[in-house]
């Protein structure tokens, strides 16, 4: 996948000076699968889980292979509220092939998207939650091992953010009353402050640019009427100034600490670095769904 590869392309690039790398999973282990539906014979209501590998609970194997886990936060909402999961998301998908066409998994109708409207309009007045995670995979491929070129994240993060939101007022439009929660992200960079001085520097510079991107996510949510579920608040991405015990018992940041507690991005090969949230991650973006779903 586009993002454990380019964070694994990071890291490999200061193993020169002390850091650590990894290979990534290839991509057509991702892509082998087309996506199903996860839900009970005569369900009542649904809760349906849209995006990138974040809505399939997508972590690193023990060998370092990206799989998807039934420990994402998916099924921990749907069991929280009572409702059947159907489980639409891809990994690999990036917003503009989520709308469009062209992305690593194969949908009867064509998109994403698409697929997600025929389901609501099939289910009209039975899916009472809809969440998208989207847009990251847009972002990070203005990566490369020399860094992540500011310009095009900006441009890409701008554009994401924008069909983000055209992706939520369209799923609004056929909804039928059912919530639609979009999702910010962590920032998976913070992970290279552990790294020596070089990566501590490329993991500052990454600050800014997240919070702008997660901003500009925030902003298309609200203005498609879709609630947000602040994931990048949550992880504390943006806290620096505080520190907590990181790997290792050193002070760091609280954004890196939280980082390496709640997701691969601190761990070693073969399992590490890796982009996607550990299993107690997965469970607090689902305590920030559940919370937005509630306002």
């Amino acid at each position: 996948m586009a993002l454990r590869a380019l964070l694994l392309g990071l890291a490999a690039a200061l193993s020169v000076s002390g850091g650590v790398g990894g290979a990534p999973a290839p991509a057509a282990a991702l892509a082998r699968a087309e996506p199903a539906t996860r839900a009970a014979a005569v369900p009542a209501r649904y809760h349906l889980s849209l995006g990138d590998s974040l809505a399939r609970g997508v972590q690193p194997a023990p060998d370092g292979r990206a799989v998807r886990t039934r420990q994402g936060y998916g099924p921990i909402v749907a069991r929280s509220r009572g409702l059947a999961l159907v489980e639409l998301g891809c990994p690999g998908e990036t917003a503009v092939t989520m709308s469009e066409s062209g992305g690593p998994c194969r949908y009867r109708s064509g998109s994403q998207l698409r697929a997600a409207e025929a389901f609501l309009r099939r289910h009209r007045g039975r899916v009472a939650l809809v969440t998208v995670s989207i847009g990251a995979n847009d972002v990070l491929r203005c990566g490369s091992v020399s860094g992540v070129d500011a310009a095009c994240a900006g441009g890409r993060a701008t554009d994401a953010a924008a069909r983000a939101g055209a992706i939520a007022r369209r799923l609004r439009r056929v909804a039928g009353g059912a919530r639609v929660v979009g999702i910010t992200y962590s920032n998976p960079f913070l992970g290279l402050y552990l790294r020596g001085e070089e990566g501590r520097i490329r993991a500052l510079a990454s600050v800014p640019l997240a919070a702008s991107f997660n901003g500009g996510l925030r902003r298309a949510y609200a203005g498609a009427g879709a609630r947000t579920a602040d994931v990048a608040g949550a992880f504390g991405s943006s806290e620096l100034v505080q520190v907590e015990s990181g790997p290792g018992g050193a002070p760091v940041p609280v954004a890196v600490a939280r980082l390496c507690r709640l997701s691969w991005a601190c761990a070693p090969p073969p399992r590490g670095p890796d982009i996607h949230p550990n299993a107690a991650g997965y469970r607090v973006i689902a305590r920030e769904v559940l919370r937005a779903a509630q306002r």
